[in-house]
């Protein structure tokens, strides 16, 4: 009995665990910054892009968001994606200092927006994403808070 009785509380938690993170899963964010080309390439040290990614199944309409950068302290507006720009469902979506075409550039293929606000600096980074309404999204630091 005793066995019986630990057997099914055993799985019950593990039925909760699945619960949980199943609902941790859907209520996470479905575009994140995925990469981050920060330190330029060997064309020029300007070559800096940011990718972000859908993890989701519809796809995203990211026309009016906002990528920001925190350095020194100071979180500052990088630039905001142009209208009509969306992200298909588990696509990538890279923002790039240059496009794939410019001898500065080692992109192998062409970027989804091309804007020289794209210039990140080598260290206490921080990059936020926020959407239309101005709701954060997705932070790219260390993972608790402290800029790269």
């Amino acid at each position: 009995m005793f066995i019986i009785r630990i057997i099914k509380i055993v799985l019950g938690s593990l039925a909760l665990m699945a619960l949980w993170v199943g609902q941790a899963r859907a209520t996470g964010p479905s575009v994140v910054i995925n990469e981050i080309m920060w330190m330029g390439s060997a064309a020029s040290n300007a070559d800096e892009w940011v990718e972000l990614r859908n993890l989701g199944d519809q796809s995203v309409d990211v026309s009016g968001w906002v990528l920001t950068k925190k350095s020194s302290g100071v979180e500052t507006p990088m630039l905001t994606i142009p209208a009509g720009k969306i992200i298909a469902s588990h696509g990538n979506f890279v923002i790039a200092n240059y496009a794939e075409s410019n001898a500065s550039s080692h992109l192998a293929g062409p970027p989804d927006v091309v804007d020289t606000a794209v210039s990140l600096v080598n260290s206490d980074l921080q990059l936020k994403l926020y959407d239309a309404a101005n709701t954060l999204v997705d932070t790219a630091d260390d993972g608790v808070g402290v800029p790269l």
